[in-house]
């Protein structure tokens, strides 16, 4: 497993009605809020290829082994790996995301919003092979090579992004 680093980490966080959820005992947490198949993720990378892209294969690879849900939330921040489906749509504005104004700052368009900080403020990943493919941005600025680092930094400082850049 390439990200077993993390399955001590994992608590499932299904939402109903009757369940309280103390976010106090998450700061330290991955909070699964679902898992994927390939088959959801395949479909939504279709719809990426047809745009000359590609989901970087660490990112696919932890869809299928962890799922997607926040990484280390806290009252500051959300720290949410999106679902393919969520992350296309607001790439493309389609769906309920038509319309919505993101604070991403994609400078590139072969970067996707991937990672939500908190209010419609994203992390990006790269897309493009040969170019960016799997490099992690914050407003335009490469935060960290890939998706394994760009963990286990949060997992060392919840919010290491936003201290890189202003020491810049």
């Amino acid at each position: 497993m390439h990200f077993s680093f993390l399955e001590e980490k994992i608590v499932d966080w299904i939402l109903n009605d009757k369940q309280e959820f103390n976010w106090e005992n998450a700061k330290d947490k991955f909070l699964r809020v679902n898992t994927l198949s390939l088959d959801e993720i395949s479909q939504q990378e279709k719809r990426l290829l047809s745009l000359g892209y590609q989901f970087p294969s660490e990112l696919k690879t932890f869809w299928t082994e962890i799922g997607c849900g926040y990484l280390y939330p806290n009252d500051f921040v959300d720290n949410g790996l999106e679902r393919p489906k969520t992350i296309l749509d607001i790439y493309l504005n389609e769906g309920e995301w038509a319309n919505v104004k993101i604070d991403c700052n994609i400078i590139d368009k072969s970067e996707l919003p991937f990672f939500l900080i908190c209010d419609l403020d994203y992390i990006t990943i790269g897309i493009e092979e040969g170019k960016n493919l799997g490099k992690i941005y914050r407003f335009g600025v490469e935060i960290a090579p890939n998706l394994t680092d760009f963990i286990q930094h949060i997992m060392q400082d919840v919010t290491y992004y936003n201290k890189l850049l202003t020491a810049i």
